[in-house]
């Protein structure tokens, strides 16, 4: 695998796969490892998968725990180097506009 592509949305999980590109808050490409910090978030309960497989792997969670993780221009991913988060895009406005409980899905594709 080379990697994932990762794209939050504003849009219920249960519209997939239709994707409105408008709804889009964060997306960028990482490397192998990349998804250790969602895979962090569903072991402690703050997000939940709901779909495996990589084409795409799908889950959601609440904005209060997305935000802190955007907060910054390097979004999580414990990549670094050649494999850290690149082609980065974060819709800081739209994504300070969400109230803290709203569910927000989490797409991850696998780019092999």
């Amino acid at each position: 695998m080379g990697g994932w592509s990762v794209t939050i949305m504003r849009q219920p999980v249960e519209d997939y796969p239709h994707i409105n590109r408008e709804k889009v808050l964060a997306d960028w490409t990482v490397g192998s490892s990349g998804t250790r910090w969602i895979n962090a978030l569903v072991s402690r309960g703050e997000a939940k998968r709901v779909r495996d497989g990589g084409y795409p792997n799908l889950y959601t969670a609440p904005a209060c725990v997305i935000a802190p993780l955007l907060a910054t221009d390097e979004p999580p991913s414990g990549e670094t180097g050649i494999f850290a988060p690149r082609e980065v895009r974060i819709m800081r406005t739209e994504l300070d506009a969400c109230p803290p409980d709203e569910l927000l899905t989490i797409m991850v594709w696998d780019q092999s």
